[in-house]
């Protein structure tokens, strides 16, 4: 797959590890359904453009607060039956790509005999705590965001401080 994108799209080849199978598919579809290079498509692709008035806002909270609530939303998760949709959806033949997402694979690990059901939330918290880091660290890099302190706030209050934000 990488040699015929090495063909058909040097330049998106150039960007891609080899190894790197769900981007490559991505870039051959696109050439497929369009008949053009994916990267000549990101070329002419500008966002929302000059005429919206944008504004990102990220909420964040403190580390502890974050890394308890997720724990509690896993644990909630599982008591709720996480584990009997994962086992219908495996048995529905669930997608490969799919498959790989966060809380599932760990889950199908599980069912596949090769972590315990405890073993398998420990995996999922671990995975959700680096998940939000990574995310945390990618927002930083943006400087469009504004970011709002939602610590000891209620939903309401941090809907309103957004709100108020939104109108300076």
């Amino acid at each position: 797959l990488y040699r015929r994108l090495l063909e058909l799209d040097p330049e998106t080849a150039g960007m891609l590890h080899p190894n790197d199978i769900r981007r490559i598919v991505r870039a051959l579809e696109v050439y497929i359904k369009t008949d053009k290079p994916i990267s000549e498509l990101k070329k002419k692709a500008n966002g929302l453009g000059p005429g919206y008035d944008l504004k990102l806002f990220c909420l964040n909270r403190n580390r502890h607060d974050l890394y308890s609530r997720i724990e509690a939303r896993v644990d909630k998760m599982f008591k709720q039956g996480f584990v009997r949709e994962c086992r219908r959806l495996k048995a529905n033949r669930f997608s490969l790509t799919a498959s790989q997402a966060l809380g599932y694979k760990e889950v199908f690990a599980c069912l596949d005999g090769e972590v315990s059901s405890k073993e398998a939330r420990e995996l999922i918290k671990r995975n959700t705590r680096r998940f939000a880091k990574r995310q945390l660290s990618w927002f930083r890099g943006d400087k469009r965001i504004v970011w709002v302190d939602i610590d000891k706030k209620k939903p309401k209050e941090a809907a309103e401080a957004v709100y108020a934000l939104c109108m300076k």
